[in-house]
């Protein structure tokens, strides 16, 4: 159980360290592919164009997100995606840490941006404790049951 504070950093992809990007796909393969058995291309050539937020314990990243500006991603909204906590931290709260961190950034550098995200189906009233409602009907991405979310 790990009960310490997170270390929360945003970087772009150019200030992330060689470590850091190993850290962040080791987290994302982890949970994702082997934790939920997803086979799919988590490099996706995008990361490039997002900030990463960091949640770091000990100097290893143990929460993630990647945050797009508006039309990077997704046309007329800015996003979020990738969400991952580790194994280690669930039930303490992390993940909702997490959104505020990346919320917090979002409201700061896009505050007048719609935000729309693509969720997992079954985290839709955890997103709505925050402010999303979901839009139209459910859709299967990488084999896994998912939904849009806005945030206006």
């Amino acid at each position: 159980m790990y009960e310490d504070a997170l270390n929360w950093l945003v970087k772009s992809f150019a200030d992330l360290s060689a470590k850091e990007m190993y850290q962040v796909l080791k987290l994302r393969q982890d949970v994702f592919m082997i934790e939920q058995n997803c086979l799919y291309a988590d490099i996706d050539d995008k990361d490039e164009y997002a900030f990463h937020v960091l949640g770091k314990l000990d100097n290893e990243v143990a929460a993630y997100t990647r945050v797009f500006a508006e039309g990077k991603y997704m046309h007329a909204y800015c996003s979020f995606g990738r969400v991952v906590t580790s194994s280690k931290l669930r039930g303490q709260g992390k993940g909702h840490e997490l959104i505020r961190q990346t919320l917090k950034f979002i409201n700061k550098h896009y505050p007048n941006v719609p935000c729309k995200i693509s969720a997992q189906a079954h985290l839709e009233s955890f997103y709505q404790q925050y402010g999303f409602l979901k839009e139209g009907d459910g859709y299967l991405e990488d084999n896994i049951p998912h939904i849009a979310m806005f945030k206006r």
